[in-house]
């Protein structure tokens, strides 16, 4: 019975231990915008602020929604090429970059992306518009960071190219502090292994 009631405790002091203190916590959001947001123009922007307790690696989420005829790399109107270029900047720093066909003309091209991106896109027909999904890993400073997102190309008006960002999500990748319930689970369950322990010997002593 001293051996099992030993190694039950022993695996809830481990087992507190690695969940409290060794395994990286949930990632912290530090900005989250659900939902679809305003359409805008092609060419046209929108900035979002968050701030990060301490320097240190983390992941921004987002989807792009086209409207009308956003177009890819490669499209063509008349004798001009016409194709729609994002850009992503964080801190005044280019961080991504591409052109997705979305209702337009052309082709899906990513110009420059940091390693690990996940990016995907889905065209309707033409003049339907279509969506993009990115995951970035990006490094954030401490304080107030900024994202801009920049759509450029010529200007053909709302009713023709607009767009807008979708379920945007800020995350630093920081482990945190144990919280008062994991320190009380780790105590307790050392205090109870060395009770057992104690136990155990006392016993192996009166047979001795």
């Amino acid at each position: 019975m001293s051996k099992l009631l030993t190694g039950l405790s022993l695996s809830l002091a481990v087992g507190a231990f690695a969940f409290g203190a060794g395994a990286p916590a949930s990632a912290a959001v530090l900005l989250s915008e659900p939902g679809v947001s305003q359409f805008r123009p092609s060419p046209g922007s929108y900035s979002y602020f968050f701030d990060a307790t301490e320097e240190g690696a983390g992941t921004i989420s987002f989807g792009l929604v086209g409207r009308g005829t956003i177009d890819g790399q490669g499209a063509v109107c008349g004798a001009n090429l016409c194709d729609d270029t994002f850009t992503l900047i964080l801190n005044g720093n280019d961080l991504f970059q591409g052109r997705f066909r979305m209702g337009g003309e052309g082709v899906d091209l990513v110009l420059f992306a940091p390693n690990g991106a996940a990016v995907s896109a889905t065209s309707g027909a033409l003049g339907e518009g279509g969506t993009a999904s990115l995951s970035l890993p990006a490094i954030f400073r401490q304080g107030q960071n900024s994202l801009t997102f920049v759509y450029t190309g010529i200007d053909q008006g709302m009713d023709d190219e607009a767009w807008a960002i979708s379920n945007l999500l800020v995350r630093d990748n920081m482990a945190v502090v144990p919280e008062p319930a994991t320190w009380a689970m780790m105590i307790t369950g050392f205090g109870l292994a060395g009770a057992a322990l104690r136990r155990r010997s006392a016993r192996l002593g009166q047979l001795a």
